[in-house]
């Protein structure tokens, strides 16, 4: 017999041996005694104590999909009482890094801080983990509730609010078609495809500087995994110096590949998205923790001889930019010329091999939601899109194969690559052919799809253009087409701004909006486009001037405020026009040092020190700010430049968490 609740008694014989969570509403296999009492309270405690611990901490932790989660920021006595309980939870796995200790970190936010905020906070987060855990509530089977993207904002997402506006958050509905497509593309793979061994010793572990410098690389809308680790909480918990050590402890297990609750960190929650084609594209949003760390461990320890100097997936600076700025020179004429991934990490990146084993050596869950319930896959075969690792061990993964391609098409062949994204230039048109016969001779485990190769012609690019990697090459007209069609859709998303309270409106516009072409800007020549530049400027500015109850800003003072930084008493929304040659030039600058290694001596100009886009646009903003001030009254010079103080400018930068934080219409 079972007590689950006070006075309720539970008959564990007719489940098989099988012990019922009531709180929890899942089953763990009972293999501690026939006869068991507990009290409700004591429920976490008994749960991380059962046999086999790994697998039900996996069971539970995948039960979290289900429970709130906690969006926006701590203040005050509630960061305090937070902080108290992270202090005394990393103590403890400090003491024993254990399954048990880093399982009670990673339920804290929805098992002990969510219900606690609706009452009782620091009583509950004072017994945490010994509380009554919420009940996970599964949908009824009706329609989820729509997310407004007022209420994103007020959550901080104002990333997620932009793509709902824009109509770009593709997220396929799920049902029996979508699960089926999704475990299609997780099939089982080899039990244990890195061997018994440990394999090569491991690197040395990042610093706890190194551990908040990779933190503050991720955007504070960043979307939580399964246990509920917000950016915001993590920023919470991560100022407790004891939180740090543990979560720099934990970083060096992982390293080692001997780190506790593999199976917990690397669950993920599934999200389906729609590509253009019609079919899905599986991201896996993995916890912050474990991203956290992972993040850490890359930026420590990756070095560019571990890549082919041809692949520029990974801690290439400018990402896709050495490959565009290669056609392009091309175009030009100014250019010549999960076993494997075991084997990848072992061969080229040794010291990365047990933190690859211990994330990949074997299946993790993910976790997909629906009206319908909860569906876990298995995630056997290959990287999970979203992992912070993932871009490096599919590049090693793939490093052997691309070596060996390159040296069968000969050296009047370039290769460049952007992880699986592979171009390749050729004298002739024999290549294509023959990569496509090294693929059946060699029948490698990442299989070619002839369907979507293609060959062209530099030639025709000239003439037609070429839409790649986000961007677009060749002829102007195509060029053309290709930012008429992006500035289009950016104008309908302004245009439903409108809708939104003026507060709401100018973040997203600020922050998120104006932001979605600035890429295009360093990857797209533009030279002879600007006249679309200022139809895109005139598009932003006309939306300040509606957000702020304004009229049109047709005089250069308007435009001039608008334009400038925010930290110069500006808006804040720059001009694509000012700074489109600018970053273009950074761009192709630092690209051209990039691939010099790769091309034939004397085909690329030698780069001396580069200038960034950021020093080369200062100067000129600077002295945009000087003309404004020249031009305005005394009382007008002032108001600008206490506008550029922090705490003239905070109110561009406030996220209405809650209603002390919000602004009326009338006061934006």
């Amino acid at each position: 017999m079972v007590l689950g609740k006070p006075g309720e008694l539970w008959d564990s014989s007719r489940h098989q041996g099988h012990l019922y969570l009531p709180t929890l509403g899942v089953m763990v296999p009972m293999t501690i005694g026939d006869m068991i009492f507990f009290n409700a309270s004591e429920l976490p405690h008994l749960v991380i104590k059962l046999d086999e611990v790994d697998k039900h901490k996996r069971t539970i932790v995948t039960t979290f999909t289900y429970l709130p989660t906690v969006h926006k920021p701590l203040s005050g006595p509630t960061a305090g009482v937070f902080a108290g309980c992270v202090e005394r939870l990393a103590e403890a796995f400090l003491a024993e890094p254990s399954d048990d200790a880093l399982f009670n970190i990673l339920a804290l936010p929805k098992a002990g801080l969510a219900p606690g905020l609706k009452q009782g906070l620091k009583a509950r987060l004072d017994r945490y983990p010994r509380v009554d855990w919420p009940r996970p509530e599964p949908s009824d089977g009706t329609a989820p509730r729509t997310t407004t993207a007022v209420k994103d904002v007020d959550k901080g997402r104002l990333g997620s609010a932009a793509r709902r506006l824009a109509g770009t958050a593709a997220v396929a509905t799920v049902d029996d078609e979508v699960v089926s497509t999704l475990r299609d593309k997780h099939p089982a793979g080899e039990e244990d495809p890195f061997g018994p061994t440990d394999g090569p010793s491991s690197g040395d572990i990042p610093s706890e500087e190194e551990i908040m410098a990779a933190f503050k690389t991720f955007k504070p809308d960043t979307s939580p995994g399964l246990s509920g680790w917000t950016h915001h909480l993590l920023a919470t918990a991560l100022r407790v110096p004891t939180f740090l050590k543990a979560i720099h402890t934990l970083t060096g297990l992982i390293i080692a590949g001997t780190a506790p609750g593999q199976a917990m960190l690397c669950a993920s929650r599934l999200t389906p998205l729609r590509k253009p084609d019609g079919g899905l594209r599986p991201i896996a949003v993995g916890d912050m923790i474990y991203r956290l760390a992972t993040k850490a461990i890359v930026r420590h320890s990756n070095r560019r001889d571990f890549l082919l100097p041809y692949q520029f997936g990974v801690g290439s600076k400018g990402g896709v930019e050495p490959v565009v700025r290669a056609v392009e020179r091309a175009l030009q004429g100014s250019l010549d010329r999960p076993r494997d991934i075991a084997e990848g990490l072992r061969q080229y990146a040794p010291i990365l091999y047990r933190a690859g084993r211990w994330a990949y050596g074997c299946t993790s869950n993910l976790v997909l939601g629906s009206p319908e319930g909860r569906h876990l896959i298995n995630s056997a075969q290959g990287v999970r899109q979203g992992d912070p690792m993932g871009p490096l061990m599919f590049s090693l993964g793939i490093r052997s194969l691309l070596r060996d391609l390159a040296s069968a098409l000969g050296p009047d062949r370039l290769i460049l690559a952007y992880l699986d994204d592979i171009y390749i230039l050729s004298p002739d048109d024999q290549a294509l052919e023959q990569t496509l016969a090294f693929f059946d001779e060699r029948q490698p485990s990442i299989r070619l799809n002839p369907a979507k190769c293609k060959m062209l012609a530099l030639e025709d690019i000239r003439t037609d253009g070429l839409r790649m990697l986000g961007t677009c090459v060749g002829a102007r007209s195509a060029r053309e087409q290709f930012l008429q069609e992006k500035i289009d859709h950016e104008a309908a998303t302004v245009a439903k701004l409108i809708n939104l309270p003026h507060q709401h409106a100018l973040l997203v516009l600020r922050v998120c909006v104006q932001q979605n072409l600035r890429h295009l800007q360093r990857s797209l020549k533009s030279d002879d486009l600007v006249h679309l530049w200022e139809k895109l400027d005139t598009v932003l500015r006309e939306a300040v001037a509606r957000i702020r109850g304004l009229p049109r800003p047709t005089d250069q003072l308007d435009v001039a405020v608008i334009s400038l930084p925010i930290k110069m008493g500006g808006i804040g929304i720059l001009s694509y026009k000012t700074v489109a040659p600018h970053a273009y030039a950074a761009a192709s600058e630092a690209a051209d040092t990039t691939l010099a290694p790769i091309l034939t001596p004397g085909s690329l100009p030698a780069s001396t020190q580069l200038t960034t886009q950021h020093q080369r646009c200062q100067e000129i903003f600077t002295g945009n700010k000087e003309a404004l001030l020249g031009s305005l009254t005394p009382e007008q010079a002032k108001a600008v430049v206490e506008a550029s103080s922090k705490l003239g400018r905070v109110w561009l930068t406030t996220i209405p968490f809650q209603p002390s934080l919000r602004l009326t219409d009338f006061e934006l």
